[in-house]
C-alpha cells in the first residue's frame, strides 16, 4: 500500500512539473520595446554646392552633408525630410532652376521638402517640372492655384505599423511676383482652413496621426496644435528661424507632451528620435555638423 502511495505521489509530482513547463512555454513572452523612429531634418540648405571640382569630397558642404546622411541612415535607419529654402540661391541650383538640389534630394532619399519663400524664386514652372521628375515630394497644403493645392499637400509614411501623414504648411512670408501670381492664378490660403480640409481628407483614409512640416512661427504653430489634436508633432524650419522673445528656441513642449521642433539655419542637420507609444513623442534631439566620412 505504501509503495503504491509513493508511486502515485511521484506520478502526480511529475505530471504537475510537466504541466508547469508546458504553461511556461505557452505564455507569451513580453514584447521587446520597439526601436525609436529616427528622423533626419535639414533646413535652409540654399543649394550651397561649390562650383569647383577640386576637393569637392572634403570641401563641398552639400557633399559632406550627403555623406553624413548616408552614415546616419546606415546607423539609425533615419528617414530624411527637408524643411524648406533649399533650391535658391546656390549658384549651381539657381542656374539649373533647382535641378541640382532635386538630384541631391533624390540621391539621398529625402522623402519630402517644404516649399518656402526662397524656393519660389526658381520659378513656379520650374518647381512644377521638378515635382514631376523626382522621387522627393514638394509639400505645401496652402499654396493654391485655382483654389486647389499647387503642390502635394501631404505624404503618408508607415511608422511602426502606423500610417502617419506628413503635411506641409508654407509660411505667410512667401513672396510671389505679381505678374507670376496673375499668370498662374496663385493664392495663399489661411493655414487653419487649409489644414482643416486636409485633416478631413485624411480621416476618410483612416489616417489620424499627423506630423506637420511648417514654415510658420511659434504662435501659429501652437494655435494649430490647440486646434487639431491629431497633429502629434510640428517640425518647423525654412522661413521660421526659431526666434522667440528675442532668443533662439529649438524645442517647445506642450503640457500634453506634443512638441514643436525647429531647425534654425547653420545648425547642420537634426536627428530626432520619436517614441510611438500611443502618441508621437520626442525622446531625443541632436544637432550635428556634417563631416567627411
Amino acid at each position: 500500500h505504501d509503495t503504491a502511495m509513493a508511486r502515485s505521489k511521484r506520478w502526480m509530482t511529475g505530471t504537475l512539473l510537466l504541466a508547469g513547463a508546458a504553461l511556461c512555454f505557452a505564455l507569451p513572452r513580453p514584447a521587446a520595446p520597439a526601436e525609436p523612429v529616427t528622423l533626419l531634418l535639414t533646413s535652409n540648405l540654399e543649394g550651397r554646392f561649390i562650383p569647383d571640382i577640386d576637393g569637392q569630397e572634403t570641401r563641398d558642404p552639400m557633399l559632406l552633408l550627403g555623406q553624413s546622411i548616408v552614415m546616419e541612415a546606415r546607423r539609425t535607419k533615419a528617414l530624411y525630410f527637408d524643411l524648406g529654402n533649399s533650391f535658391y540661391p546656390g549658384v549651381l541650383s539657381k542656374h539649373n532652376y533647382g535641378g541640382a538640389m532635386m538630384d541631391f534630394f533624390s540621391r539621398f532619399q529625402c522623402r519630402s521638402t517644404l516649399i518656402s519663400s526662397m524656393d519660389l524664386r526658381v520659378g513656379i514652372s520650374s518647381l512644377e517640372f521638378l515635382q514631376g521628375r523626382g522621387a522627393t515630394a514638394l509639400l505645401s497644403a496652402n499654396i493654391l492655384r485655382d483654389r486647389s493645392p499647387l503642390f502635394r499637400p501631404y505624404i503618408i509614411q508607415e511608422l511602426q505599423g502606423r500610417r502617419v501623414a506628413f503635411v506641409g504648411l508654407s509660411s505667410k512670408k512667401i513672396l510671389i511676383d505679381i505678374a507670376e501670381k496673375n499668370v498662374y492664378r496663385i493664392s495663399i490660403e489661411d493655414e487653419l482652413k487649409a489644414l482643416g480640409g486636409i485633416v478631413a481628407e485624411l480621416e476618410k483614409q483612416s489616417v489620424t496621426d499627423i506630423i506637420l512640416l511648417s514654415g510658420l512661427g511659434y504662435r501659429d504653430n501652437v494655435k494649430i496644435l490647440n486646434t487639431f489634436p491629431g497633429v502629434r508633432l510640428v517640425l518647423s524650419g525654412g522661413d521660421h528661424r526659431g526666434v522667440l522673445t528675442g532668443g533662439s528656441v529649438v524645442r517647445l513642449d506642450l503640457a500634453d507632451r506634443r512638441s514643436i521642433i525647429t531647425v534654425p539655419p547653420d545648425m547642420g542637420y537634426c536627428l530626432l528620435k520619436l517614441s510611438l507609444d500611443g502618441g508621437i513623442t520626442v525622446s531625443d534631439v541632436q544637432f550635428k555638423k556634417p563631416a567627411h566620412h
